[in-house]
């Protein structure tokens, strides 16, 4: 009884805002990250952060800056600025003066899902920014960049999920004593209370003794109610019969390739299509589980309607997630997710370089998935609006010609499928080569400058050459060199982007039409330039940087097999150097050197840039680079 008179006591202080001098110590300045939230079941709602400062203190000089762990730990978006973003909500007397509780409501998708990412609060004092609190959810990362780079993140230790209930967030509870000591505070999922004091949080002195609590209260949420009727669910593996029905009375259409043409993405890989009526708005209305094991998932959403694309992982977590909005020339999205060596893209075009794409959704999955994956589709639309969903494993011909071919014959067989697969992608002219490759070859770290293929440089997009003599530009550099094929700059094999790259226009002089190969003394270029120190030539070859090595036989692979001389167009790669440059016929000719560039496959593995541009050409192209996908082949 005496402990309840001593709370109900306590609770009337709070909610009259009365509090007693000899509760209150000397008065201190208090910034903190006290409650966010990034994720719940179905679509994201109200994604939020909330910061703690002292009334006293000047909202202005606090900023937010948001981390993205599965980018390298990287800021992204804005930076949000308390005083002019943040909406002040209540204000609560503390052991340190009055405190108040900023608010950030983030548009749809505006926080990531984890796996991890990171918050950085921050203060400007006297033209310096420090770091206040870095913290993070889902693991641990160091900051790359901005005010938290080279920090260590400190995991809240609890997380949301593509189960949470709409309504939670992540909060502080436990006792506050100033941000100098928050030792006894602790994190844990709990009903919102944006923009108040959280529940189970106390302001206390320095004795630990409470001096201000958030009022008890009995909240309820109501959760809506699911919809009774049963959503189709699909079962898809390697196997090439892999959609199971797991629960849908009604036979689901599906079109050969002869029947529906006009949904054929470029590849011929055996897929299925599948034609579905909305039945009700804001439901989900397809689900598709991928087994762990499958590759090389390739969908595509080929009507634009309004809906939501959300890819979970096997805990529920949601590592990819279109929001809604009808994809056109205005509405544009693109999103990244990698981990280990999956790389996953989503892309809504909008026709910027393929009018023929406006509107259609793709989701590319690369790698191995090693544990399973769920797609689910929620709709926007109102009932009976039809969308046509393809899936497909990308590769499935090729990988069913490795089966079935012997040893003696899998190369040729397998070479012949794969071409089959990126034959007749889409063809840009070699102008519009200028704005594809300022979207493929950006530099992560500052996107308004390109990654230069040799010299690793990154120089602003701008600087590109105009045709002058400015030695200090980049140009297009055709890797398999124009010389060797005699096929010029018209679109065919002098546009294809995934063999054209930025490159320092002295080193690509340099380079000139020289084949690959090691040896040869560093390439002499006059100071102070030296613009590719690492780089290599003899009279007949040219050595790149160790780093870029995989890179360009990669692209030699891909050009070998792309162009087989069925459309004109026949180029081979050599197992020699100094090999003839074209044979006197326009599209013949050779490039090597064979046994060096299967060297560098191995030695220099597939990285994260390398998929992540493969990914953009898919979506102005139309095709991929199977080496990049499958080095092994």
């Amino acid at each position: 009884m005496r402990r309840l008179i001593i709370s109900c006591f306590i609770e009337l202080l709070i909610i009259v805002n009365v509090s007693f001098p000899f509760l209150v110590d000397a008065k201190e300045e208090i910034a903190f990250i006290n409650e966010f939230h990034y994720d719940n079941e179905g679509n994201d709602f109200n994604e939020s952060v909330e910061v703690v400062v002292s009334s006293s203190d000047s909202s202005s000089d606090y900023t937010i800056v948001l981390y993205n762990g599965g980018n390298g730990c990287q800021p992204y978006g804005s930076t949000i600025s308390l005083s002019e973003d943040f909406t002040v909500g209540e204000s609560f007397k503390t052991n340190s003066g009055v405190v108040k509780f900023f608010s950030y409501i983030f548009p749809p998708n505006g926080l990531q899902n984890g796996s991890p990412d990171g918050i950085a609060l921050s203060k400007k004092v006297d033209d310096t920014t420090t770091l206040i609190e870095f913290l993070s959810y889902e693991g641990t990362c160091t900051g790359n960049g901005g005010v938290a780079d080279g920090v260590t993140s400190t995991d809240v230790g609890v997380a949301e999920s593509g189960s949470t209930p709409i309504g939670y967030s992540l909060q502080r509870k436990g006792c506050i004593i100033g941000f100098d000591d928050i030792s006894s505070s602790s994190w844990s999922a709990e009903p919102n209370t944006i923009g108040s004091i959280n529940l189970g949080e106390f302001f206390c002195n320095n004795n630990n003794e409470p001096t201000s609590m958030r009022p008890s209260h009995n909240p309820t949420f109501l959760k809506p109610s699911h919809n009774p009727t049963p959503i189709p669910t699909y079962t898809r593996s390697n196997n090439p019969t892999f959609l199971k029905t797991s629960h849908n009375p009604t036979p689901i259409p599906t079109y050969s390739f002869s029947n529906n043409p006009t949904t054929l993405p470029p590849s011929s890989g055996a897929g299925v299509f599948i034609e579905k009526d909305i039945l009700t708005k804001n439901q989900e209305v397809f689900i598709v589980t991928f087994d762990a094991g499958t590759s090389d998932i390739y969908v595509r959403l080929n009507s634009p309607i309004d809906i939501d694309i959300v890819l979970y992982d096997d805990s529920n977590k949601k590592v990819i997630h279109r929001n809604g909005g009808i994809i056109n020339s205005e509405n544009f999205e693109r999103i990244e997710y990698h981990n280990n060596n999956n790389y996953i893209e989503y892309s809504g075009h909008n026709g910027e370089l393929r009018a023929d794409a406006l509107g259609q959704e793709y989701l590319f999955v690369s790698g191995t998935i090693p544990n399973a994956l769920t797609l689910k589709l929620y709709s926007h639309e109102a009932p009976s609006k039809a969308f046509i969903f393809y899936l497909t494993d990308y590769y499935s011909s090729a990988k069913a010609a490795v089966l079935a071919s012997s040893a003696s014959s899998l190369s040729e067989t397998l070479k012949n499928d794969l071409h089959d697969i990126i034959d007749d992608h889409k063809e840009i002219s070699y102008s519009s080569c200028w704005e594809a490759l300022q979207r493929t070859d950006q530099d992560p770290l500052d996107t308004n400058n390109v990654k230069l293929l040799y010299s690793r440089k990154s120089i602003s997009k701008s600087d590109r050459d105009n045709g002058g003599r400015d030695p200090d530009l980049w140009n297009r550099e055709h890797v398999w060199a124009k010389s060797h094929g005699n096929f010029g700059t018209s679109m065919g094999p002098g546009t294809d982007i995934h063999a054209l790259r930025p490159a320092d226009k002295s080193v690509n002089g340099q380079r000139s039409a020289k084949d690959f190969d090691v040896g040869g003394a560093p390439i002499n270029l006059e100071e102070p330039r030296k613009d590719c120190p690492l780089c290599r030539e003899t009279a007949n070859s040219f050595e790149p940087p160790d780093e870029v090595k995989g890179d360009v036989a990669r692209m030699i692979f891909y050009m070998d097999t792309r162009y087989n001389g069925d459309d004109g167009d026949e180029l081979s790669v050599s197992n020699s150097v100094g090999t003839l440059k074209g044979s006197g016929t326009t599209g013949r000719g050779k490039l090597g050197k064979l046994d060096t560039l299967l060297a560098w496959n191995v030695q220099d593995p597939v990285s994260d840039e390398e998929r992540r541009r493969n990914n953009i050409i898919h979506d102005i192209q139309g095709n991929r680079n199977p080496f990049i996908d499958h080095p092994e082949w």
